[in-house]
């Protein structure tokens, strides 16, 4: 899974929606958050570096069909041009949600694959899991907002 993330990371994003403008949107609308931990949660979003490559915006296993003979990415709703690491990140969120035990696991492999920065991949977990909050998974709210650094 992680080398075909890695593949699909190599392709340009030119022309797909920006992936910073789509999480700074979400943060701005999501409801649960108040003006401070906004903020700060903006200016976190701004002071990570952005990118120019394709990224799934929902990848995880249910949306990778196929065998040894080949795989297919499916549901590209989500796509759009930006830092792989925030789609990794993105995985990262979805996967400690229904496979917790495996989440960190996905992270680890996918920077042995690209040589990234573990560091580097969770620095985008509060934007991004507070981004979600947008998406209304009411039972991962807590969750969320836990990942997100805005509750112990």
């Amino acid at each position: 899974m992680a080398q075909l993330h890695r593949r699909l990371h190599e392709k340009p994003g030119d022309g797909l929606p920006s992936l910073m403008a789509r999480l700074s949107a979400r943060i701005r609308r999501a409801e649960g958050l108040d003006a401070a931990s906004r903020k700060r949660l903006l200016l976190e979003l701004d002071s990570l570096p952005d990118g120019d490559r394709v990224c799934h915006g929902d990848f995880h296993p249910w949306n990778i069909h196929g065998s040894g003979q080949g795989f297919m990415i499916v549901d590209w709703l989500d796509a759009c041009c930006g830092n792989p690491l925030a789609d990794v990140c993105r995985t990262y969120v979805l996967l400690h949600h229904a496979m917790p035990d495996r989440a960190m696991g996905y992270v680890e492999a996918y920077a042995s694959v690209t040589g990234a920065e573990v560091g580097g991949i969770l620095a985008w977990l509060p934007p991004i899991a507070a981004a979600r909050l947008t998406e209304g998974v009411a039972n991962e709210n807590d969750q969320l907002l836990r990942l997100a650094g805005l509750l112990p």
